[in-house]
């Protein structure tokens, strides 16, 4: 659940939510000449609009995974109760026990990245943007899609990679 799963549904669930979001409002700004118009005034869009959302979504990851993680260690505790009376004390000792510090390491340091990349990668096909609300909504979604196909991606490899050196 650390390691693994917290992560990971928090990134899928926050590239939809805050991809879509992002891009589309980036996008919409774009169709409406509001970006070019940042830059008529002398103000860096990158940096007003897309530096900003980035670190957003990079600081509030943790947070929010930490959320996730709690929550399936939670219900995988009622269930195990419920399902197959294993006592909650049991449970929570053989959880502490078996959780290493390397799966601490993997699951805090992963939603970083995905931070960064999801608010990174959806600003900028929020930028990108073209061809009216069509355009738009295209855009919205390939954001979605490729943030969600890198998240996986990134899972495998940072897990793969850090696993290894730890």
């Amino acid at each position: 659940m650390v390691r693994e799963l917290g992560p990971v549904v928090t990134g899928l669930l926050l590239a939809a939510r805050t991809g879509a979001k992002n891009a589309s409002e980036l996008g919409a700004m774009q169709l409406s000449d509001q970006i070019d118009a940042l830059r008529a005034f002398g103000a860096d869009p990158i940096r007003r609009l897309v530096v900003v959302r980035t670190i957003a979504a990079t600081i509030m990851f943790l947070p929010l995974t930490l959320i996730a993680d709690f929550a399936g260690i939670l219900g995988g505790m009622l269930v195990a109760n419920q399902t197959f009376h294993v006592d909650m004390n049991s449970f929570w000792n053989t959880a502490i026990d078996v959780l290493e510090m390397k799966d601490l390491f993997v699951g805090f340091a992963k939603p970083l990245f995905y931070g960064f990349f999801v608010g990174s990668m959806c600003c900028y096909f929020g930028l990108k943007t073209k061809g009216g609300t069509a355009g738009l909504g295209k855009n919205t979604i390939n954001a979605v899609v490729f943030t969600s196909v890198t998240i996986l991606v990134l899972d495998f490899i940072f897990t793969k990679i850090v696993w290894e050196v730890l």
